[in-house]
């Protein structure tokens, strides 16, 4: 059985997102302070219910988060998507924690990055991604730009939508 240590550190205003950025580069999940809400981005117009309009267009279904995952479905049901409309996907996403909550839902996903970033997530999908298959990235407003950016310095295609925004007062 493997050990699991947690350990936590404390950075001064300032340094802690240059601390954390380091820690996640070398595969350390690292957690921030809670957010004082969650506003979600799913409502009729929203980016998110509009390209549902058009998933067919898509070859995988990318999550970063738990959250994303949360959302994302809790969007198919107030909208009344049929789920067998994802049938076609591949499904990617950070972490074993973003893997439980897809598995929860009956889904096994096609790949799940071991570290917890985007960096190593996109370079676990350049094998994977065939030509002309285009990503749907479900992602927090604000988030890093690691995902993208490595996604497109590879040239692959995606389409990046914000599904929610953390709030920290």
């Amino acid at each position: 059985m493997t050990k699991i240590e947690k350990k936590i550190v404390v950075a001064g205003e300032g340094s802690a997102e240059k601390l954390a950025k380091r820690l996640e580069e070398r595969g350390l999940s690292v957690l921030g302070p809670a957010p004082d809400r969650i506003i979600e981005y799913n409502g009729e117009e929203s980016p998110v219910v509009m390209v549902l309009r058009r998933i067919k267009d898509f070859s995988w279904l990318v999550f970063t988060s738990r959250m994303g995952v949360d959302i994302f479905f809790e969007t198919l049901y107030d909208h009344g998507f049929d789920i067998r409309r994802l049938h076609h996907l591949k499904i990617a996403c950070i972490g074993e924690d973003t893997e439980k909550d897809l598995n929860k839902r009956g889904i096994q996903a096609t790949y799940v990055s071991k570290k917890y970033n985007g960096k190593a997530l996109a370079e676990g999908l350049i094998s994977l991604v065939g030509d002309h298959e285009w990503l749907l990235l479900i992602r927090a407003k604000g988030c890093t730009d690691a995902l993208p950016e490595f996604l497109e310095e590879k040239g692959l295609y995606y389409e990046d939508i914000a599904i929610y925004e953390e709030i920290f007062l």
